[in-house]
């Protein structure tokens, strides 16, 4: 999970004005830079770049490979995509001939969720155990997250006030989470409502993998007060870390390149705006 790398520092450039920050290197080469509250991921395998900043609800995305970037709210970025989805549903639609399309409509509006019992609770506690051990020379203790008496996730927390003081992770997750809401659309998210009331039996057959009933549990837990008190608590450290290292970081490492063109969000990902 992309939180679990919220460490690093960077590197002052030239006569840049530099803040102190963190910059952390994973094995798979992925980079975090830390600074004034903000955020930057790089995830070269990917060729893709995100920042965060959760003071003013604002994220960015950028696309080295395209050179092409988009900034805004996180509100901005949901009704763009929700206009994105719309008009590929639209210009779909139009190719259809007018007798099947109008069987479609029929079943889209037949489809539609109605007011139904709310999905169970998810009850979410926490463990802090009292094991510790040291990643990348930060002191770290072992937390267990769990979903209704299950394990969902183990989490090594370095609670060090630095690192904590350093960026408001408990927000930056809730962003990161809204944006993968906003990708999944409202058709996810019924399709959650529904399975949260299927028989086992039923939920087997149409979700085998199970994929869906972890999103949906993986929605409930990490959305909860008692993860965000976790995460508020300290900074969630990955078992391997190459580097972790407090240095001043330039402003604009924590800001979208300089020289990338501004496009739409689907532009940034890699798939042309519909016409």
């Amino acid at each position: 999970m992309l939180e679990r790398w919220l460490v690093g520092a960077g590197l002052a450039i030239g006569v840049v004005a530099a803040q102190a920050g963190y910059r952390s290197v994973a094995p798979d080469g992925t980079e975090i830079v830390i600074s004034e509250g903000q955020m930057r991921i790089s995830m070269p395998t990917m060729g893709m770049l995100r920042g965060y900043d959760p003071a003013n609800d604002r994220f960015w995305m950028a696309n080295t490979k395209t050179r092409t970037y988009w900034q805004g709210t996180v509100d901005e970025y949901c009704q763009i995509v929700k206009r994105t989805q719309d008009a590929m549903m639209e210009q779909h639609m139009a190719r259809i001939p007018p007798a099947q399309r109008r069987i479609m409509e029929e079943h889209m509006k037949g489809s539609a969720p109605a007011p139904a019992a709310s999905a169970p609770a998810v009850k979410v506690s926490i463990e802090r155990t009292d094991e510790r051990t040291t990643i990348a020379g930060y002191a770290v203790r072992k937390v267990r997250v769990l979903a209704n008496g299950q394990l969902y996730e183990e989490l090594w927390l370095a609670s060090d006030p630095s690192l904590v003081r350093a960026l408001d992770h408990a927000k930056v997750k809730q962003m990161d989470r809204a944006v993968r809401d906003c990708v999944g659309g409202e058709g996810q998210a019924r399709r959650e409502r529904e399975m949260a009331n299927m028989p086992d039996a039923y939920l087997r057959s149409v979700d085998p993998t199970g994929q869906l009933r972890k999103q949906r549990l993986a929605r409930a837990v990490e959305s909860s007060p008692e993860y965000a008190s976790v995460l508020r608590e300290g900074m969630a450290l990955p078992a391997q870390l190459n580097a972790l290292e407090e240095r001043d970081i330039a402003s604009a490492e924590v800001a979208p390149p300089a020289g990338y063109r501004a496009v739409a969000p689907d532009e940034v990902m890699g798939a042309p705006a519909p016409r």
